[in-house]
């Protein structure tokens, strides 16, 4: 008797295990879209030189803040006349930081190459990409839940704040041509941009990996 009474127990946490489960799945996937396809971005600023010529000097390193109109690096002006001498001067185009440094003292430059890159890290959002079945179900606005990988889940608040309106695959360099016959369905996947909200003493890293869950009821 006492076995019987065991196993109908055992059989009923299963079964109300099973329900639970499947319940909770059924709840998240009515209620949230979420993506692993996901990273912090930023917009990028290139200091460019306005001519050709050999950098003399770099003034700074990557990580360093800089300001709007600081100089960053300076071109040989040994050879020019003195209405030239601005152009050799790099300047920040925005405050942000240096993320990038891509020239050095006696290397050539010019303007179709950048010699630093800039980013402002106060204010980056989020680049996330979702699957075509589900982006009907996104609107701007929603609210989202963002878990940083590298800060050990993390979570910060946001919310949509666009939604492209091509897929990714459309911008690729090379079209989706076939030409053997076979044809393979693909799921496309389309950008949409997060706003987040942080607080000010918190790092973030451009390009490093975040899951977002968007609540869409």
């Amino acid at each position: 008797m006492e076995r019987k009474k065991s196993l109908i127990l055992i059989l009923t946490f299963i079964i109300g295990s099973g329900i639970g489960i499947g319940f909770y799945y059924w709840y998240q996937s009515e209620h949230y879209v979420k993506t692993e396809d996901a990273r912090f971005a930023g917009d990028l600023y290139k200091a460019t030189p306005r001519m050709t010529g050999e950098i003399s000097h770099v003034f700074v390193e990557e990580g360093e803040l800089v300001q709007a109109n600081q100089t960053l690096a300076e071109l040989d002006t040994a050879n020019l006349d003195a209405s030239s001498i601005n152009k050799a001067v790099v300047k920040a185009p925005v405050s942000g930081t240096v993320v990038k440094v891509y020239s050095k003292t006696e290397e050539w430059a010019s303007p179709a190459q950048p010699v630093a890159l800039v980013m402002d890290l106060n204010d980056l959002h989020v680049s996330a990409n979702i699957e075509e079945t589900a982006i009907g179900k996104i609107k701007e606005g929603q609210e989202v839940i963002v878990s940083i990988d590298a800060l050990g889940g993390k979570k910060l608040k946001g919310k949509v704040s666009k939604i492209g309106k091509a897929t990714n695959s459309t911008f690729s360099l090379l079209g989706a041509v076939n030409t053997s016959g076979n044809f393979n369905k693909v799921r496309q996947r389309i950008p949409i941009e997060i706003t987040i909200f942080k607080p000010k003493d918190l790092e973030l890293i451009p390009g490093s990996n975040v899951v977002v869950k968007i609540k869409i009821k």
